[in-house]
């Protein structure tokens, strides 16, 4: 009896564990699922324009980071621009810390790209969303899509688990775009202190394969966008 107690109380102890790791000040991505597991009929797409009457102090720098990449830039910039209410401006491609990659993992250290962020340009209003074409993670997870520096000033997204092709099959632009304009809106919420939210339709829904990405819309749920009303009046 007293062993079968002592199970019960290990397997709470790891389940408070897994649930404070996902409500850490930095939020992550990981995707641990099958390459076939992609999805490709994504959820009908649509923005809600202009959700709060308020206006954020601060705007929105779009950051290439590394490598040039096919991403349409400018209407990523109108969507986010729409979507957050906020100045939207793409400056110059971002040199890679040097230091951010890890050789043996093949992949980009994000903490260590987000901090280089949050001092080149994470400063007199800005928000600044890093985009590059490289492989990311943190040390706890395999990969990450994103990560953000919560209730700061930088965040960054990965492009290379946003394609098709990475999961075996035919390239899509259009998916591709979609992805990518969820993926910088849901890490820019966390910028301004919006966490993860239960709904799953919702942008700030925690991904945890591309499917999740694919499922939810590019907009808040009504919790959501009076939380993000709520702080850019702080």
């Amino acid at each position: 009896m007293k062993t079968l107690r002592g199970l019960c109380f290990l397997f709470l102890a790891i389940v408070r564990f897994l649930i404070s790791r996902d409500e850490n000040s930095q939020y992550f991505h990981d995707d641990e699922s099958d390459r076939e597991n992609a999805f490709t009929q994504p959820a009908p797409y649509k923005i809600i324009s202009n959700i709060t009457a308020a206006k954020p102090k601060e705007s929105i720098l779009l950051a290439p980071v590394g490598a040039q990449s096919d991403v349409r830039f400018e209407e990523l910039a109108s969507t986010l621009r729409e979507m957050f209410n906020a100045p939207c401006k793409i400056i110059e491609t971002v040199e890679m810390p040097r230091k951010a990659y890890n050789p043996e993992r093949m992949q980009y250290h994000s903490t260590i790209i987000i901090n280089s962020l949050k001092d080149a340009y994470g400063h007199n209003g800005h928000k600044v969303l890093g985009i590059t074409e490289y492989d990311l993670y943190v040390p706890e997870f395999t990969f990450v899509f994103g990560q953000a520096d919560l209730n700061g000033s930088a965040a960054v997204i990965s492009l290379r688990r946003l394609r098709q092709e990475f999961y075996g099959n035919e390239n899509d632009d259009i998916l591709f775009q979609k992805r990518v304009e969820k993926e910088a809106a849901h890490e820019l919420g966390h910028t301004w202190n919006v966490r993860h939210c239960k709904n799953k339709k919702c942008v700030m829904s925690f991904s945890s394969a591309i499917i999740g990405t694919d499922k939810k819309d590019l907009n808040f749920c009504k919790k959501c966008s009076k939380i993000f009303e709520r702080n850019i009046q702080n």
